[in-house]
């Protein structure tokens, strides 16, 4: 059974800073905008109805006589995960009211994802308005959600 359910990012070091990983900036960032807990806060009835269909998938593997399988949970870690994402890729975090968000870099076009100078931009190049967090992308693609079991 289900013990805990964790949201979280795999740790991966940032190209442009060495000193930089993404739980290293997770942490920063929900230290100071509280991303993930506002996500569960606004969205927790979405994420209770995916963890209650998985119960009720191993409920009714036991009723059938069959060992509950966990791979429904993983469904719903899957699905929570998928939010979680769009929460951020659609600037919904953005109309939360958040504190400082959108942010300036955000709103300035500030992005890291360029290594080299191309069509006359340069790292750190300031261009289009982007989505808060949304920065290199490897924040937003490094979110995972899992679970433990009893």
């Amino acid at each position: 059974m289900l013990d805990e359910i964790y949201l979280g990012v795999l740790n991966i070091p940032y190209d442009y800073n060495d000193n930089s990983t993404t739980a290293s900036v997770a942490l920063l960032l929900e230290k100071k905008y509280g991303i993930m807990g506002k996500f569960i806060e606004i969205h927790n009835d979405e994420v209770q109805g995916h963890l209650k269909n998985a119960l009720i998938s191993n409920i009714q593997d036991v009723i059938e006589g069959n060992h509950p399988d966990n791979g429904a949970f993983y469904t719903a870690f899957s699905k929570i995960e998928h939010d979680l994402k769009k929460f951020i890729s659609s600037r919904e975090v953005e109309r939360v009211g958040i504190p400082g968000v959108p942010t300036k870099a955000a709103l300035k076009g500030v992005t890291h994802r360029l290594k080299q100078k191309r069509r006359g931009l340069k790292n750190n190049a300031k261009g289009q308005r982007r989505p808060s967090f949304v920065d290199t992308g490897l924040y937003e693609s490094s979110l995972k959600v899992w679970g433990t079991f009893k």
